[in-house]
């Protein structure tokens, strides 16, 4: 169980050294991840390999979908999908090193992975991590369902984010 788990954060940790410094094709800005040790502080080691790779989806996502695009705002400010992608990643890491550990906990990724698993990850995304930026819901939210679902299954539940993400101009 624990060579699993420890592969899995081999695996984050290799990935994370290589997303890091992810440059666009002109070289001209970089994907910063960065953790919030204050908030990681007294958790597992897996705690902190899944908000990891929640970075890591986040980073992955603006490499492919943002950087080098020359319609893109100066001030970034990250989207739906960016968010989703990276909540996704969050959950199915931690539902990974769950099952090689039973024994781990964690009050707001056992949540999330409750929420992933009932279906309902773009409306919590959509619901808790809204942005102003975010004008028009996407199509296809049940967000009806998950508002009774929620009331149930996320009473007094309090949003994390142990990471983010930025983009920065490299010095010319």
């Amino acid at each position: 169980m624990n060579m699993k788990r420890n592969l899995v954060v081999l695996f984050v940790l290799v990935a994370l050294v290589g997303m890091a410094s992810a440059k666009s094709k002109a070289g001209k800005e970089s994907v910063n991840i960065t953790l919030d040790q204050k908030q990681l502080e007294g958790k597992p080691e897996a705690v902190m390999s899944a908000w990891m790779g929640y970075g890591m989806a986040r980073a992955n996502w603006i490499s492919e979908h943002v950087l080098g695009k020359s319609d893109r705002p100066k001030d970034y400010h990250r989207g739906f999908e960016e968010e989703l992608a990276g909540r996704e990643s969050l959950s199915k890491i931690w539902s990974d090193l769950k099952g090689s550990d039973a024994t781990l906990k964690d009050a707001y990724l056992d949540q999330l992975a409750a929420v992933e698993a009932a279906g309902f990850m773009s409306e919590y995304v959509w619901t808790y991590l809204g942005s102003p930026e975010w004008k028009e819901a996407p199509q296809g939210l049940r967000l009806a369902e998950f508002e009774k679902w929620k009331t149930s299954n996320l009473a007094d539940h309090k949003v994390e984010t142990c990471a983010d993400v930025t983009i920065e101009e490299k010095a010319k």
